[in-house]
């Protein structure tokens, strides 16, 4: 719940009025229900705010108090995290107060049997429909068995006309998205330019690698950047976010935590393009 807290402040505090939320007491939402919260994605429409959590069903407690190797095992052998049954949930509100429940947006059926992860959401102007990239993967039910050398990894794609739904996946399993920076499973994040223009940005935990959209934003065109973030920072980096401001393109990353408690820096990363070249600023 901390990181929820501090996610939902910082949004509310760019608009007029603020919200307090609290890190301790649950929010409940119009249908009196206690909110499901998990790895997170939230998008502007409008007056309205969506977010988009990766449900983890029952699973709880799933977190290391350091951030070692031996803790990834651990959580890499939990029941629940690596589990096949994860669905993506969606909210929205329009004062950080009052939440609607638009329930589950894609679940176990809507794509090929994995580990869903990370679901992000941005809207494409090209086409003007919704466009969601998530983490499937663990179809062998090894959560090892990652990467080009297995073909148990994949990221898959899903759209739909509006942010509530209805989604259907449109790339998935051996049919998911292609493109150059997923030569390895990592967090991502999608960013849309101004001109429409779409981009991912993936780390590879030893770097981060930015690549340009085709415009249906399905796939990647090959055109890359990438910043070699080890090289720089000196730790592995993990959760990447992609953003606009000001005339300046930021990529921020954290540093590796699996399934951490004990919180992460945060690295920065600035260019005057979205495909670099970036330096780097510092951890804030």
């Amino acid at each position: 719940m901390a990181l929820w807290g501090v996610v939902a402040t910082a949004v509310v505090m760019s608009t007029v009025s603020a919200a307090r939320l609290s890190n301790v007491r649950p929010i409940i939402d119009t249908n009196g229900s206690i909110m499901i919260t998990g790895e997170a994605d939230v998008l502007r429409v409008g007056s309205d705010y969506f977010f988009f959590f990766d449900n983890w069903g029952d699973c709880r407690n799933a977190v290391c108090a350091q951030p070692t190797n031996a803790c990834c095992e651990a959580v890499k052998s939990s029941e629940c995290i690596y589990a096949t049954n994860h669905t993506v949930v969606a909210y929205s509100t329009t004062d950080f107060e009052r939440w609607t429940n638009h329930g589950v947006m894609l679940g176990v059926d809507a794509r090929a049997r994995g580990t869903l992860f990370r679901p992000h959401v941005v809207h494409n102007p090209h086409n003007n429909l919704y466009t969601m990239w998530f983490e499937n993967f663990n179809q062998t039910g090894d959560p090892a068995a990652c990467g080009p050398a297995t073909g148990g990894c994949h990221y898959s794609v899903a759209t739909s006309p509006h942010p509530a739904g209805p989604w259907k996946t449109v790339r998935d399993a051996a049919n998911g998205a292609k493109f150059k920076c997923s030569t390895a499973e990592g967090d991502f994040d999608l960013f849309v330019d101004k001109d429409g223009a779409g981009y991912i940005v993936v780390t590879h935990y030893t770097e981060l690698c930015i690549e340009r959209l085709t415009d249906d934003f399905t796939d990647g065109t090959g055109e890359t950047y990438t910043i070699p973030g080890q090289n720089l920072t000196g730790v592995a980096g993990e959760a990447p976010v992609m953003f606009h401001r000001n005339g300046l393109y930021y990529v921020t990353w954290g540093s590796g935590c699996c399934a951490c408690s004990v919180g992460a820096s945060v690295f920065v990363h600035v260019a005057r393009s979205p495909l670099g070249p970036y330096r780097y600023l510092g951890d804030v």
